[in-house]
């Protein structure tokens, strides 16, 4: 299956955990929601389901891209490579600029998913695939930013979570 991006990413990093880690969370405008935008991304999103073209979703948030990426496959147990073309800094994985999904589709519903998106007006771009063998690749312009085993990354997930709990 193929996994495809809805919406834009302009790469501002305003009120995003990325934005706090790196120590500029004061000095970033927080992005403007357009709510039109909003509006078009429900709107193709209940079309999609309708429709049963969807067999995955996710919202990019928390975290950005690069979160949502993992959360998706954590959820799935499956792999993925993503190959995006951004000029951007590496930090643009993180960025949580709303209205972003993530949808996992058929590779032969992509050109319909295509059109739909056109008339709803939001902007997609098919950015990787899935895969059976639990490896995880972000990619960017060719250079390798990201690569982990699902399993181990979720096994740190899952031990970190339970010892969040254990202590409060």
């Amino acid at each position: 299956s193929s996994i495809a991006l809805l919406g834009k990413n302009s790469g501002s990093i305003g009120g995003s955990l990325i934005s706090k880690y790196i120590g500029v969370f004061n000095d970033c405008d927080i992005p403007h929601i357009d709510l039109e935008k909003v509006k078009n991304v429900i709107k193709i999103m209940q079309k999609l389901a309708s429709d049963n073209l969807v067999l995955s979703a996710h919202d990019i948030s928390t975290g950005g891209l690069a979160i949502a990426l993992f959360e998706m496959a954590y959820k799935n147990k499956i792999g993925f490579e993503v190959n995006l073309n951004e000029d951007l800094e590496d930090y643009f994985l993180f960025t949580e600029e709303k209205p972003r999904l993530l949808i996992e589709i058929k590779d032969e519903d992509i050109e319909r998913i295509e059109d739909i998106a056109n008339d709803c007006s939001v902007e997609i771009n098919i950015v990787g695939k899935t895969n059976s063998n639990n490896i995880c690749k972000i990619n960017n312009k060719d250079k390798n930013i990201l690569k982990f085993d699902i399993h181990s990354v979720s096994k740190i997930f899952e031990e970190s979570f339970e010892t969040y709990l254990n202590a409060n």
